[in-house]
C-alpha cells in the first residue's frame, strides 16, 4: 500500500518503525544497527537543503531551533535510502535520523511525539524484559543529561504539521 501512495502522491510521515518500513517498502534498506541499541535523547543535525519543501519545513523550524534533539528507542536503523530520497538529519548514533522522498514522503526515525516521562516508561519496560543493565542505565544517565525541553518539543511537532500541510 506504501509504494501505491507514493505513486499517488499522498502525503506520508513515518516515525521510527514507520520511518523503518517506509524506507524498505520503498526501495531501500533497514538492518540491525552496527552501534547497538540507539536509546535515549540524542543531537540531530538537519539539512534541509535536499527537501523539495524545505521552504515550508525551515520556516516551522525558526531561527533558534538548531540542533535539535529527539528521542530514540531503536536497535534497527535505515543503512540505504529509497530511490529518489534523500537524508536531510543524521546523528553520531544514527547515519539516516530523517528522509524524504519528492515532498510527499518525510520518515523520521526518532519519536518527536515522545516527551522525557515516556521515554523512561519505555526504558523501564525494556529493562524488565532483559534489555542488558548496563545499556540501560546509559540511556537514562543521557535521557537526564539531554533532557529534552517543551521548545524541542514544540519545534518537532511545528516541523510534522507543516510538513503535513496540504497548502
Amino acid at each position: 500500500r506504501l509504494p501505491r501512495r507514493h505513486d499517488r502522491k499522498q502525503r506520508v510521515l513515518g516515525i521510527c518503525f514507520g520511518h523503518q518500513v517506509l524506507a524498505r517498502s520503498l526501495g531501500g534498506k533497514v538492518e540491525r544497527a552496527a552501534r547497538g541499541w540507539c536509546l535515549g535523547a540524542n543531537e540531530v543535525s538537519l539539512d534541509l537543503s535536499p527537501a523539495p519543501s524545505r521552504a515550508r519545513l525551515a520556516s516551522a523550524l525558526g531561527a533558534d531551533a538548531l540542533p535539535l534533539r529527539i528521542h530514540q528507542i531503536h536497535q534497527d536503523e535505515v543503512t540505504s535510502l529509497p530511490p529518489g530520497a534523500a537524508s536531510i538529519a543524521s546523528s553520531p548514533e544514527c547515519d539516516c535520523e530523517a528522509f524524504v522522498l519528492e515532498d510527499h514522503v518525510l520518515a523520521i526515525q526518532g519519536h518527536p511525539e515522545f516527551d522525557d516521562g515516556m521515554v523512561e516508561d519505555m526504558l523501564e519496560l525494556k529493562r524488565s524484559a532483559g534489555l542488558d543493565a548496563a545499556v540501560a542505565d546509559e540511556a537514562f544517565r543521557q535521557l537526564r543529561d539531554k533532557s529534552i525541553d517543551e521548545k524541542t518539543f514544540q519545534t518537532w511537532s511545528r516541523l510534522c504539521r507543516a510538513f503535513l500541510k496540504t497548502s
